[in-house]
């Protein structure tokens, strides 16, 4: 039930992926193992629960694939009955479950529209079952940019980590030009595969939207990753927004630290440019990092491609500069080359 191979003997542990079916079952909200939704997925192991849904991993048994599915289960006022069915914890609650089941069918629909690009998870299918919805996504095999800077000891170096961060800026503004943001970029949802390829994954824009619609639906914010306008109810939010989330996922990555929480950098900004913390960068990747970093949005890009032509212009003057100083030719050989061509002109006339 992880990874669907046949299992030819007896005991806990798969022998093709190791995952070892646990006796207690620690999401005990999610489907059981087995369910089969529409007559064809059938439902495997729980990959990740939400605040605002319950991702599973699944298998198609009409075209014999693995696929990833995520069910709509706001975990703050639903509940599963003896039916498998999803219902409120409260009538109350039956306004709010509905407004969030039309954002996750419009974020679903949108999200469709990405299926070919390379830098997004593809959609399949979109049903309602059970009393709620299901969104059928490609399974995608890889490792989170979290786990790849855990790998490389804490931190990882400026033009890897760019190898990363410019695929998920392309994807990002492929987002933002129909008008989608992302609303929850943090190095957990940024996923990279074993072809390099990098996808952006976990859309948070519906779950920001139930919190728009009640205060009371709780949002878990990622401290140093969650702009300021995010926090609060009426906040300017747009591409910046995101612009900001993946700048603190950057600069994670090549300093080995979580920047400040941005409601603390209101008073005080004490953020630390890369440079000083030993980084070693080019000025100018360090200046559009920290201006996408800036705590107030009209401060930052405003949108990606601006982010993306500062990260990438050649770079700056003094910098240049200060290559071409440090590798150009002593003095003294200027003047030793001088009185050599003096002599060669003397000796030919």
């Amino acid at each position: 039930m992880a990874c669907f191979q046949l299992m030819e003997g007896a005991g806990p542990t798969c022998l093709y992926c190791g995952w070892k079916e646990k006796i207690k079952n620690e999401f005990p909200s999610a489907l059981p193992h087995g369910v089969i939704l529409q007559q064809r997925y059938l439902i495997g192991r729980v990959l990740g629960q939400g605040g605002f849904g319950i991702t599973y991993a699944a298998y198609d048994l009409q075209h014999s694939t693995r696929v990833a599915i995520k069910e709509y289960f706001p975990i703050d006022i639903a509940r599963r009955n003896p039916n498998k069915d999803v219902e409120t914890t409260s009538d109350g609650y039956q306004e709010l479950f509905q407004y969030g089941l039309q954002r996750f069918q419009d974020e679903a629909g949108s999200l469709a529209r990405f299926t070919r690009h390379p830098g997004m998870v593809a959609v399949y299918d979109f049903f309602h079952e059970h009393m709620t919805a299901y969104l059928v996504m490609q399974y995608v095999e890889g490792k989170t940019w979290m786990k790849i800077i855990e790998e490389n000891g804490g931190r990882m170096g400026v033009d890897s980590a760019l190898g990363i961060l410019i695929p998920a800026l392309d994807a990002l503004q492929a987002v933002h030009e129909v008008g989608m943001l992302h609303r929850d970029i943090s190095p957990d949802n940024i996923m990279v595969l074993p072809n390099r390829q990098v996808k952006l994954i976990d859309f948070g824009a519906a779950r920001y939207a139930m919190k728009q619609q009640n205060q009371e639906f709780s949002i878990i914010f990622k401290p140093g990753f969650t702009p300021e306008e995010q926090y609060r109810t009426r906040g300017n939010r747009g591409p910046w927004s995101d612009i900001y989330s993946i700048s603190a996922t950057f600069y994670k990555a090549i300093t080995g630290k979580i920047p400040r929480d941005a409601m603390n950098r209101l008073e005080k900004d004490t953020l630390t440019p890369p440079s000083r913390n030993g980084v070693s960068l080019s000025p100018s990747i360090e200046h559009a990092l920290m201006k996408a970093l800036s705590v107030k949005g009209e401060n930052r890009y405003q949108t990606v491609r601006e982010f993306k032509e500062a990260l990438l212009q050649p770079l700056d003057k003094g910098y240049q500069q200060g290559t071409m100083d440090n590798n150009k030719t002593p003095a003294w050989l200027w003047i030793v080359g001088f009185v050599m061509v003096l002599v060669l002109i003397k000796l030919i006339t």
